[in-house]
């Protein structure tokens, strides 16, 4: 009896003395915002996918993973109909217009360190038009520096507009 009370003293003072001695090895904890005052770069691109058969347009072929997993694989044609690039400081929004008249306001919120990746946390916001106050999307995404988030828009049957945003920072 006295021997299993030691045994579970000892086992704590262990636990205790090498819990903060493990927290303080770790150089960065999960979720951690790396720099504040830093901007990031993006690029929306506005892309067409059709159902009939095109195949995927020369400028996308670094997507053809994406684009061939649902909810894109429904669709056999992709075509980028336009590419623009934004400087978005921290904290600060940039906006833009996508084809068919929508709005697309981009905001950079954190730059995060995650599983030892580096990631943006963005918020995006899409209105039906540039007048309009009604809002199609509200969304606050995380994302791999340097990789692409698609989302579908205007899905009609046979084709829809697919929005792909870039984002990356230093």
């Amino acid at each position: 009896m006295i021997r299993r009370l030691w045994l579970a003293g000892l086992g704590a003072v262990v636990f205790a003395v090498a819990l903060p001695s493990a927290r303080a090895r770790a150089p960065h904890r999960p979720g951690r915002v790396l720099v504040a005052n830093d901007a990031a770069s993006c690029t929306v691109r506005a892309i067409r996918a059709l159902a009939h058969k095109g195949g995927i347009d020369k400028r996308l072929r670094f997507l053809r993973r994406q684009l061939s997993r649902a909810p894109f694989s429904a669709f056999r044609s992709f075509k980028l109909l336009s590419a623009k690039k934004l400087a978005i400081p921290h904290g600060a929004s940039r906006k833009t217009t996508l084809p068919g008249g929508r709005l697309l306001k981009l905001t950079f919120k954190d730059k995060l360190l995650l599983k030892r990746k580096v990631r943006l946390r963005m918020h995006l916001r899409v209105h039906k038009t540039a007048r309009a106050k009604k809002l199609l999307q509200n969304t606050l995404y995380t994302v791999v520096n340097g990789r692409t988030f698609l989302n579908v828009y205007a899905a009609e049957k046979g084709k829809a507009l697919v929005v792909g945003i870039t984002c990356s920072a230093k």
